[in-house]
């Protein structure tokens, strides 16, 4: 009688694990399709590139660079929005999104998700998420900048409590 009111319980408590499926490669490409994602990491690489040369044109402190100058700037950048483009191309960020997918949610969940983002009001979240991720990283980027100095500080009295521990403990072999 125990042993089988133990197997019964160990089927109720497995039973949902194993019906929680892996969700299949096909289903999530739906689902980034139908998110867009595609045109949402180009819309990334863009605005990295936007707050690039604003944070170029910040560095310059108002300052007009010579034309060498500029010509080195705008070199630099288009360098460095090479390699960010290379980086992120979709056909390398899809097999990773797949995989990210498969390992965070379920078949019924990428469903659900396919379902919503297929509908009006999913589409409609999906054209707005660009400027929403655009907000927020400029909101971060305005709390990093505010922050620094705070960072600096705490960075400048750890050196200095290093430089007085290593004075002690010079003093103390001597």
């Amino acid at each position: 009688m125990k042993k089988g009111l133990i197997i019964g319980l160990a089927c109720l408590c497995i039973a949902p694990a194993a019906m929680a499926e892996a969700p299949s490669k096909a289903s999530i490409d739906k689902l980034l399709k139908v998110m867009h994602s595609q045109q949402l990491v180009e819309s990334m690489q863009s605005q990295i590139e936007q707050s690039s040369r604003q944070a170029m044109q910040a560095a310059l402190k108002g300052e007009k660079p010579s034309a060498a100058e500029q010509k080195a700037i705008d070199d630099m950048q288009d360098q460095m929005m090479a390699v960010i483009q290379d980086s992120t191309k979709w056909s390398d960020m899809r097999p990773m999104f797949v995989k990210i997918y498969q390992q965070s949610f379920d078949q019924h969940e990428v469903d659900g998700m396919t379902k919503f983002y297929s509908s009006d009001v999913g589409q409609s979240v999906v054209k707005k998420m660009p400027n929403v991720m655009h907000q927020t990283t400029e909101i971060m980027q305005q709390k990093v900048q505010a922050m620094m100095p705070r960072i600096v500080a705490i960075q400048k009295r750890f050196q200095q409590r290093m430089k007085t521990i290593h004075a002690q403990s010079d003093d103390g072999a001597s």
